[in-house]
């Protein structure tokens, strides 16, 4: 018998031991198969039951949400929760309907059937409500009662139909175990039989297989998974003569084998060594053939792909990472086209980057070449840059918010090590100092802005924000320096528009004086103008009675008796003239004085008139002296008159003497008539220069009125001016030190700001912690008072030394905020509002607490300033 005969009988052997097994499976299995079914269709009627009583319970909670987004009025969580609503009935009624159609107990499918009504009524409430809801919050309140009651009512039911279920699949669990003991026995009893039968035909078919095997065919199997597994030098025990047998076949394979794998084992060992070098990489490693089929992929490489697994199964139905060799590279691409070209035409490496749900990829592809130069595949490195992305995006958001303005962002710490952490740790450095820098310019222009120039930049700054820190401190006081300059010039131009009005008040009155002066003056000089005319006049009738006389002593002397006497006369009444002149010229020679010390009080107006009045003086000195010698000529002719009558004897001579005294009385005469004309014309002249002189003072008057209105005027302005600049507060050096003095001596009481720092920052975690339901539970009062903890005590305790101090005025306030920001964020969590907690602290929160950190640190330094 042929060894396949052998084996058909063995065979067949097997395939009616085989079937009779099979028979009593099938048995087992019908029996057990009909109660798994039951048990089957039960247990997924009881699933979608649960399902229904979470939806049932889902769509009360979506109810109250929307009430209480109705409330706060807020439209887009109203349109979230309204699609969960939605959502969640949709899910109730599937399960539900579900149930219906379901083969189940007939007790039970009554039951799912009398819910159905319930159901339709609770889900119409539910609808109901959302829709007043999005209509008025009011009418949201008033159909949350009826949506109650149909919770009520659908509640009771649903429990019924629960705990049928459960019932239902206990009996069918006790049922299932008594039938597959039942036939766990049969098939036990069946077995046996086989068996016994089918090791008898095992026995038969042994001896004759172990000769046609050469050996024990454990011995022979062991030896050939040896030889598969590269041992050729396993030994090989041959009968005598065995030269037909599987075993010596194998005896001869393992002799040409060990020629065949002595050759390559080296190229074996290299490439396994390779290969697990490539397996315990970190970097995800792929290598597909010349037709993109992968044909390795290292463990990173597979424990990269299960890290984005589901995302790849939205594109590659079924996909597993385990099973990625066999794949084709095509089914990660979107345009295997596109990826085709590029990789056919690599002719170096090429560079991607990759997103995968919430992972980034950096891909590097490499043509792979063989000995020959020829393409034999492509490998693939994928490197997980996910760390270095989120941080990149993190970063680029901290530089965005910091080019728009927003400084107030920083970049967390706790998930980043090594150089990101450090770097990240510089940013954070880096806006703290500019914060704190631009803040600090802040509050000086601020200040600046309301006119306070005390304030000034403190702190130790270097580089650009040392030179901010020293422009901005310069313009303040510069700024200060010009207005306590305007503040003195605006005094002295007070004081000096004063003295001006006050002066000009005075130079008006001087000047009313002035002119009455000159009133009384024109007034003296018209009676001086007449007074020299009449001068004239008697200084013409004196000429023409010389002439007369001269006459008279021409003719004879026979009536020098008579003459003598009417020249006598005559002589008395000159001397009366004479000393009318000499009078005038006195009062001239006064009034010309008078008139020369007005012009010198006059000033450059009355510098014509001085020379007028010089030129009067002249003349009325040149009338006194001819005044003066016409009295001595009128004294000497009376005493010759006199003499006359006693020397008529001589009259001859006498005459003569008189004619030539006569002659020359005449010529005197003469020339007081010229001397008069000429005085005549000058006193006209200073009479037409008063005139334009009171002209000129009343015109000065009116200008000393409209000086003085402006004195009055610019006087107004610099007080203006005044109130103007005491808007300003100046920087005071000296109070400033004795401040120093003064916190110095008692601020006794020491404080540590980092512990204050580090105190302040800790409290992030700790409202984390609440909102997330972990730690202590925080009281909203007592975390909104700024008094409790140890820097509000030291503030409202210790430090109300430094209260004159802008950097104290800062923290108490910021100090203050921060705690009102924390209680709200305590007050949110209380309410249920963890969503509004979570956005406090993300914005608001974070935004205080650096402003407060930086209020506190501020302090330090002006602290230890003092």
């Amino acid at each position: 018998m042929q060894f396949k005969h052998k084996l058909w009988v063995l065979g067949i052997a097997g395939v009616i031991a085989s079937m009779l097994s099979a028979a009593v499976g099938i048995y087992g299995e019908t029996t057990l198969g009909a109660i798994a079914a039951l048990q089957q269709a039960n247990t997924q009627a009881l699933q979608q039951q649960m399902q229904a009583d979470m939806m049932h319970d889902a769509l009360r909670g979506d109810a109250l949400q929307i009430v209480q987004v109705a409330r706060a009025g807020d439209t887009t969580a109203m349109a979230s929760v309204t699609t969960d609503l939605a959502e969640h009935a949709e899910v109730f009624t599937a399960a539900m309907r579900s149930n219906q159609t379901r083969e189940l107990p007939d007790r039970v499918a009554q039951q799912v059937q009398a819910l159905l009504p319930a159901l339709d009524a609770y889900l119409a409430q539910a609808r109901s409500l959302a829709s007043a809801a999005q209509a008025d919050p009011a009418l949201a309140e008033a159909s949350l009662a009826p949506f109650q009651q149909a919770y009520a009512d659908l509640e009771e039911p649903m429990g019924r139909i629960s705990e049928a279920l459960l019932a239902e699949e206990q009996r069918l669990g006790v049922e299932t175990s008594a039938t597959g003991r039942r036939v766990f026995w049969i098939s036990i009893v069946g077995q046996v039989l086989i068996s016994i039968a089918l090791l008898m035909t095992t026995a038969m078919l042994v001896r004759v297989l172990m000769r046609q095997l050469g050996g024990d065919p454990g011995l022979v199997a062991h030896i050939a998974r040896r030889i598969a597994g590269g041992d050729l030098n396993v030994p090989i025990a041959l009968q005598p003569g065995d030269t037909r047998s599987q075993l010596a076949s194998i005896h001869r394979m393992q002799e040409g084998l060990r020629d065949h794998l002595a050759k390559e084992r080296a190229i074996a060992e290299l490439n396994e060594s390779i290969r697990n070098a490539l397996d315990n990489a970190s970097t995800g490693v792929m290598i597909a053939d010349k037709g993109r089929t992968v044909i390795f992929a290292n463990k990173a490489m597979r424990a990269t792909l299960a890290s984005v697994a589901e995302d790849i199964r939205r594109r590659i139905t079924g996909f597993d990472p385990e099973q990625i060799v066999g794949m084709n590279m095509d089914q990660f691409h979107h345009s295997p086209e596109r990826q085709i070209a590029v990789i056919e035409q690599l002719d170096k490496p090429h560079y991607a980057t990759v997103s995968l749900g919430r992972f980034t990829f950096a891909l590097v592809t490499t043509a792979v070449f063989d000995g020959k130069n020829q393409r034999i595949g492509t490998s693939v490195e994928w490197r997980d840059r996910t760390y270095e992305a989120e941080i990149e995006a993190e970063v680029e958001e901290l530089v965005t918010r910091a080019t728009a303005g927003d400084l107030s962002h920083r970049l967390t710490l706790t998930d980043k090590v090594g150089f990101f952490r450090r770097h990240s740790g510089h940013l954070n450095e880096l806006l703290d100092r500019t914060e704190e820098g631009l803040d600090a310019i802040e509050q000086v222009m601020a200040a600046l802005a309301k006119g306070d120039l005390s304030r000034r930049v403190d702190g130790n700054y270097q580089g650009t924000f040392g030179r901010l820190q020293a422009a901005a401190n310069t313009s303040c006081e510069q700024i200060g320096a010009m207005v306590s300059r305007i503040i003195a010039a605006a005094q002295s131009i007070n004081t000096a528009a004063a003295e001006i009005a006050q002066g000009n008040a005075d130079l008006s009155t001087r000047t009313e004086q002035q002119s009455a002066a000159l009133e009384e003056t024109a007034s003296s000089m018209e009676e001086l103008t007449a007074t020299v005319r009449q001068n004239a006049e008697n200084a013409r009738s004196a000429n023409q009675l010389a002439s007369g006389a001269s006459e008279v002593a021409v003719r004879g002397g026979e009536a020098v008796v008579a003459v003598m006497s009417e020249i006598d006369q005559s002589s008395r009444r000159m001397g009366d003239i004479i000393a009318v002149i000499d009078g005038i010229a006195f009062q001239t020679n006064i009034l010309a004085l008078n008139a020369a010390v007005e012009a010198a009080r006059a000033g450059d107006a009355g510098r014509g008139f001085a020379v007028v009045a010089s030129e009067v003086r002249s003349l009325a000195q040149r009338s006194g002296q001819a005044a003066k010698e016409i009295r001595e000529l009128i004294q000497s002719s009376v005493a010759r008159t006199v003499d006359g009558g006693k020397r008529v004897r001589q009259a001859g001579e006498t005459m003569r003497e008189i004619v030539t005294s006569v002659r020359r009385v005449t010529d005197i005469m003469g020339e007081i008539s010229a001397a008069s004309a000429e005085q005549s014309g000058g006193i006209e002249q200073v009479n037409q220069t008063i005139t334009h002189m009171d002209e000129t003072t009343q015109q000065n008057a009116a200008l000393v009125e409209e000086a003085t209105a402006s004195a009055r005027s610019l006087e107004e302005l610099a007080g203006g001016l005044m109130r103007e600049v005491s808007a300003f507060t100046l920087f005071d050096s000296s109070k400033k030190t004795q401040a120093k003095r003064t916190t110095t001596n008692q601020a006794d009481e020491e404080i540590d700001f980092d512990k204050m720092v580090a105190a302040h920052l800790a409290w992030r975690d700790r409202l984390q912690s609440y909102v997330e339901g972990r730690g202590d539970k925080l009281d909203h009062a007592l975390v909104c008072r700024d008094d409790a903890c140890a820097l509000g005590k030291w503030i409202h305790g210790p430090g109300k030394s430094f209260v004159r101090e802008r950097e104290y005025d800062q923290l108490l306030d910021q100090h203050a905020q921060f705690h009102l920001c924390a209680g709200e964020v305590v007050k949110a969590v209380d309410d249920g509002k963890k969503e509004l907690a979570e956005h406090l602290i993300l914005g608001k929160y974070r935004h205080q607490a650096n402003q407060t950190v930086s209020a506190i640190r501020m302090m330090r330094e002006r602290y230890h300033r003092a």
